[in-house]
């Protein structure tokens, strides 16, 4: 495809990313750099190709309902670390109950097809209502977002652990 637009000195490439590069979900560090992965290559090939007039850009949803009935700790290779299993549990079901109760596909879809009708698309399009959150915590520090996160999803130490960790000290 790239090939064809660079002759034609014309495209767009629509990439599909995710809010998890700004929003630090406790256990699902290889999804946020996954994404932010796709968001940076996504700004360097805009740059790239941007003299030959084919224009980049990612569209970022939050939770959406694409996975319905799948356990994302079923998906896990090997076993949890007894350390923090109890928290990593309870960080992945309230992200499964995000995914469950997502925004619907669709809406998605229709970012997408206003990306392909305009003339200079954004480099990047949040998608979903955990959109102002995104937005509201650009300028908070990053202390207080991860803290957030941290309460959101449940990850603290378990009372258990930490007196285990006291007899170890």
């Amino acid at each position: 495809m790239l090939p064809g637009m660079r002759a034609r000195r014309d495209g767009l490439i629509v990439n599909l990313g995710s809010m998890a590069p700004y929003v630090p979900i406790p256990f699902h560090g290889y999804l946020s750099a996954s994404k932010a992965a796709v968001n940076t290559y996504s700004d360097t090939l805009r740059m790239d190709l941007k003299g030959l007039g084919i224009a980049v850009t990612t569209v970022e949803p939050g939770f959406v309902a694409t996975h319905q009935g799948e356990r994302f700790d079923a998906l896990k290779v090997g076993r949890s670390i007894e350390d923090y299993a109890c928290a990593e549990r309870r960080a992945t079901a309230v992200f499964e109950q995000g995914q469950r109760a997502g925004g619907n596909p669709q809406a998605v879809a229709a970012v997408i097809m206003r990306i392909i009708r305009t003339n200079k698309p954004a480099r990047h399009y949040l998608v979903g209502k955990e959109r102002a959150f995104v937005q509201l915590s650009r300028p908070l520090p990053a202390a207080t977002v991860e803290a957030f996160f941290t309460r959101r999803f449940s990850a603290q130490r378990e009372p258990e652990m930490i007196a285990r960790q006291a007899a170890v000290d």
